[in-house]
């Protein structure tokens, strides 16, 4: 998943998370669960990040 669309998933996650709420203050108690865990799963998915190590080694730039 790039970085762009895990990103995005914040606001479906964060609406799953405020609808529920609110299904939950309704007394909708299935949706409710069904949206807390939705937005749960949702907002728990992992930002792939990718962190350059560049080492003298691996430049070619190693101390002689």
């Amino acid at each position: 998943m790039s970085r762009g669309r895990a990103f995005a998933l914040l606001p479906a996650g964060a609406y799953c998370i405020v609808r529920a709420v609110l299904d939950l203050r309704g007394r909708r108690h299935a949706r409710g669960l069904a949206g807390l865990v939705a937005g749960a799963v949702i907002l728990s998915a992992q930002v792939p990040t990718t962190t350059p190590i560049l080492s003298p080694a691996a430049t070619g730039q190693a101390q002689r």
